[in-house]
């Protein structure tokens, strides 16, 4: 059996519950916490958004001035390493791009297919008009068919130190397509990404809200069936516990099944950055009887 338990609170490092008289079916539980299916596809976007976000910050850290400064005027250092170490945070940062868009287009090939075709005009218009969208999404390409980019090393005791990719080096590779004529109208031989990042990064979060955007419909839908239940039950904030048999409760074999409230909650914070969605995000949907 699985009854519902009302939500009584937090005391003595403990949630308190108190179990009601209204029962369900394994089968309404099953539909009940379908509702909360989402999340998985949303939590995807959500982890792909936060590792673009650490391999930009781990990459531009480690280009800063002070942390080059500081490892390339050491007795003995091993330039070779430091141009490795710089790749691989390049790498990093130019496949969680590729893989976000990715993760996005496939949902939506899936699911909703016919938001697909605006998903693509969307990135592709960030790659028509953003250099830097376009640049770091071919340079991983580059990668795969060449040579590591990062090539140069710059120390002087004069001026800061800096990694840098070599212009002409780039241009060997026939693949760039029409980042071949920005690289080819730039001025000077050395090619330094750290002013790119903040751009590509703000086009980044708004695929990444875009992705959110489409989860919406789903969202309001659950969170529509979720109310309704605890409106039938005149319930605020609940949970499910199950026991096999009436001694078994009294002897306290009881199984928990919590409602992931906190998970919808901050799912529907997060959508509502988006400014095209606005959610009522009230996790307790029920009133208390």
């Amino acid at each position: 059996m699985i009854y519902i338990a009302r939500y009584r609170g937090y005391e003595n490092n403990q949630h308190k519950l108190e179990i009601t008289k209204h029962s369900v079916s394994q089968e309404e539980y099953a539909a009940f916490m379908q509702n909360f299916a989402f999340y998985g596809r949303y939590h995807q976007f959500r982890e792909m958004w936060e590792i673009c976000q650490e391999a930009s910050r781990e990459l531009t850290e480690f280009l800063s001035p002070g942390n080059l400064n500081g490892k390339l005027r050491e007795k003995g250092v091993d330039r070779e390493k430091i141009l490795t170490a710089a790749n691989r945070l390049l790498l990093n940062y130019c496949t969680a791009m590729k893989i976000l868009v990715e993760k996005i287009e496939s949902y939506l090939s899936q699911e909703r297919p016919a938001e697909l075709g605006k998903f693509r005009e969307l990135c592709a218009g960030f790659y028509d008009n953003h250099f830097p969208y376009r640049f770091f999404m071919r340079l991983r390409n580059y990668v795969i068919h060449n040579e590591m980019p990062f090539t140069k090393v710059v120390s002087s005791l004069e001026r800061d130190c800096g990694l840098y990719m070599g212009r002409r080096h780039l241009l060997k590779w026939t693949g760039w397509n029409t980042v071949r004529e920005d690289l080819e109208k730039m001025e000077g031989e050395d090619l330094a990404v750290q002013p790119l990042l903040a751009e590509a990064n703000s086009l980044l979060y708004v695929i990444y809200l875009q992705g959110l955007y489409y989860l919406a419909p789903d969202v309001t839908s659950s969170l529509k069936n979720i109310q309704a239940f605890a409106q039938k039950y005149q319930m605020g904030r609940f949970d499910f516990v199950g026991f096999d048999t009436e001694e078994d409760f009294k002897n306290g074999k009881c199984r928990l099944y919590p409602v992931p409230w906190g998970k919808l909650s901050q799912c529907i914070q997060e959508l509502n950055k988006h400014p095209g969605i606005r959610i009522g995000n009230k996790a307790d949907a029920g009133k208390e009887s």
